[in-house]
């Protein structure tokens, strides 16, 4: 299955309820399914740019990254969806707020509602295809682990991408294209920096 990874050290399990990774193996993990090192050194005018603002391609906060064994994307999504629609949230109605504000608000708003900060944002180029037509520009979205299978010793992680302005994911291939789960959209990623 595309983005899961197994992690044999730089975790605990926390009363057989929470895993917990440090910022370490975390920047490992994300730099191995998202190829964020090599990306982020890409020549295009926006990693050139976050080259310039940045130094490295993963900006940490915390010491330890969090979260639920149980945690359920369909659920969170959803929620989320509802969430922004009886808010009237979408992207259309606010022209002023975009991309990157739609993916600080929902890494905000799992991580309050839903107790984990194994999430984060990402800042890269998206290329999203239509037909014959490939549309690309900057884009912020999100990266989300989902613990699946933890034991002392090992754990399996899924890394997925999240959508916030459409309420959707997708697991991306080794060439950073997927297929969004709920649209059936074929979307591809060049994500060059993760935020957590």
């Amino acid at each position: 299955m595309d983005g899961v990874v197994k992690i044999t050290d730089g975790f605990v399990l926390y009363n057989d309820t929470y895993l917990c990774i440090n910022y370490a193996k975390l920047k490992q993990v994300l730099n191995q399914v998202l190829k964020l090192s090599t990306r982020f050194a890409k020549a295009d005018q926006f990693a050139t740019w976050l080259r310039t603002m940045f130094k490295d391609y993963f900006i940490y906060g915390d010491e330890w990254y969090c979260a639920p064994l149980d945690l359920d994307i369909n659920e969170i999504l959803a929620d989320w969806d509802t969430y922004m629609k009886k808010r009237r949230l979408e992207y259309s109605l606010i022209p002023e707020v975009d991309c990157d504000d739609y993916a600080r608000f929902f890494r905000e708003y799992v991580a309050f509602k839903y107790k984990t900060n194994l999430l984060g944002e990402l800042w890269g180029m998206l290329y999203i295809m239509f037909g014959g037509t490939t549309i690309s520009g900057g884009h912020g979205f999100n990266w989300f682990i989902k613990p699946l299978n933890v034991r002392e010793d090992v754990a399996y992680l899924w890394v997925l991408i999240v959508e916030p302005q459409v309420s959707d994911f997708t697991t991306p291939n080794q060439n950073g294209e997927g297929v969004l789960r709920y649209t059936g959209v074929t979307i591809k990623y060049e994500p060059y920096m993760a935020f957590a």
